[in-house]
């Protein structure tokens, strides 16, 4: 079984739930379950985005034991209950007459989980000092010019993402939602409690995720965010881990997605040069590698040659086909089902 080791290599487990996509998008039936019960058999600890993805489509067709099936998975892989709401179409589940077993599977199956929870603070924190310096970055009347704020803030990034190489990276893990758990509302305020911090976004008077319940609560997005964005941050994440990230890839440690996010943004994004540890070389393959969000923005090129090319960039970081992602974009219009947990594509599949 792959999971018995201390790594598995979860190739098969990307493939088989790209399937499991796949299948259902094209048939819209239940011939999909086989490729999501293979992969949460073989793997037995699956991303519970995948496992809460397959219960929305059990719900959609209306298969209320396969639903609570994949709910009590993705329970045991971390999904808090306030998440049960993220999809669109089950945004108001707790005023249906199943929520009573949804919240008694919850119980019977939240102690499976086992959070880092010195992991988790030490990168809350982390996060927590990052935001509050980025937050005065951006003041217009202070004391301190702001090109000394804005080093500040780079440095301190910096220093957070050596300490994500030290601790993790360098043994080719990276902290997601299997150590650190994902984030949630209640618990960012309870670890501002603990901690002694206040809500810095609030304190400056910009709204936070959690403003909009039905879009944009941090609850809904699942996403272990604490420790993925601040190596958005920089050009030269990507390129001077690249191959720790990728073999957190592989170890099941980072999804294929943030991999490559990574890539993508390092090349897109953040090519000021103010940041003395951005020191990397970044190397460019053409306008596109994957076609995500952010680079349609930069030379909308969808010749047969280049979308035969994204297919096969795809396919070597086991991301799903270009051509399935818009199937699935225009399904969960059509349907409330929701297919994408990432950084980018939550609001804009």
């Amino acid at each position: 079984m792959h999971s018995s080791s201390a790594f598995a290599n979860y190739a098969r487990y990307y493939q088989l739930v790209n399937k499991a996509e796949e299948t259902f998008v094209t048939t819209k039936d239940k011939s999909c379950y086989r490729y999501y019960d293979s992969a949460f058999k073989e793997y037995k600890l699956p991303y519970l985005k995948d496992a809460y993805i397959a219960a929305e489509i059990a719900f959609y067709l209306k298969d209320t034991t396969k639903f609570l099936h994949y709910l009590g998975i993705s329970f045991r892989n971390g999904l808090p209950l306030s998440s049960v709401r993220s999809a669109p179409m089950l945004r108001h589940i707790n005023q249906d007459p199943v929520y009573s077993k949804i919240t008694a599977l919850y119980e019977s199956n939240k102690s499976a989980f086992k959070v880092d929870a010195q992991a988790r603070n030490a990168i809350w924190l982390l996060c927590h000092e990052s935001d509050s310096l980025k937050c005065e970055t951006g003041k217009k009347k202070s004391n301190v010019p702001a090109s000394e704020r804005r080093q500040k803030f780079l440095a301190y990034e910096s220093g957070f993402r050596e300490y994500i190489y030290t601790n993790y990276l360098s043994k080719d893990i990276f902290p997601n939602e299997r150590i650190i758990g994902v984030a949630t509302d209640s618990l960012n305020l309870a670890l501002l409690k603990a901690n002694n911090k206040v809500d810095v976004w609030a304190l400056a008077g910009i709204p936070t995720e959690s403003s909009d319940e039905d879009n944009n609560k941090i609850d809904y997005e699942l996403l272990a965010k604490y420790s993925l964005s601040v190596m958005i941050h920089s050009k030269c994440s990507f390129w001077k881990y690249r191959e720790h990230l990728w073999n957190a890839v592989l170890n099941g440690y980072m999804q294929p997605k943030e991999y490559a996010i990574l890539h993508v943004t390092s090349t897109i994004w953040n090519q000021t040069n103010d940041n003395p540890w951005d020191d990397c070389t970044i190397e460019r393959q053409g306008h596109y590698y994957y076609v995500m969000p952010e680079e349609t923005r930069v030379a909308p090129d969808f010749s047969a040659e280049t979308m035969a090319q994204i297919e096969k960039n795809r396919a070597a970081v086991y991301l799903q086909k270009y051509s399935v992602d818009e199937q699935k974009k225009q399904m969960q219009q059509e349907t409330g089902i929701w297919f994408f947990y990432d950084f980018q594509d939550r609001q804009s599949g």
